[in-house]
């Protein structure tokens, strides 16, 4: 009995030194003072661009976005569906259009506020590039 009565006491000695040496590989960074997440720390700006003469939606645009903190972000619409959309830090983001789409100026502009796990809509719209005006031709007649 004393036999088995040592080999249970090595065993649980063994078992208390191996819990001390894994424990800090096994315990997780859990404190009391830590809530819950406490919600989305970034929003949604969605820009819209649309052409001022008729309403009708405008694909291929490129824009610099700078949000609330100053950080430029810079982004095109690529798949040409007239929307643009950017994830952003909440407070006010200032828009400005770099490049236009095929037969309209590159000038829209605009601010929008950003709010925390929302989708915020900026509609801008942008003018036709006028057509080039053709020079009247004189007409003389010879005699």
């Amino acid at each position: 009995m004393a036999k088995h009565s040592a080999n249970v006491f090595r065993i649980l000695i063994a078992f208390v030194m191996l819990s001390g040496l894994l424990a800090p590989f096994t315990t997780f960074d859990v404190r009391a003072d830590e809530g819950a997440s406490s919600g989305p720390t970034t929003g949604i700006l969605q820009v819209e661009l649309r052409a001022a003469d008729n309403g009708q939606s405008l694909g291929g645009a490129c824009w610099d976005v700078t949000d609330a903190n100053g950080a430029k972000h810079p982004y095109c619409d690529f798949d040409n569906d007239g929307l643009t959309s950017f994830e952003l830090v909440p407070g006010l983001a200032t828009v400005t259009q770099t490049g236009g789409p095929e037969g309209y100026i590159a000038n829209t502009n605009g601010q929008q506020t950003v709010t925390a796990g929302l989708v915020s809509v900026l509609s801008l719209s942008s003018a036709a590039i006028p057509a080039p005006v053709q020079p009247a031709q004189d007409v003389t007649e010879e005699a």
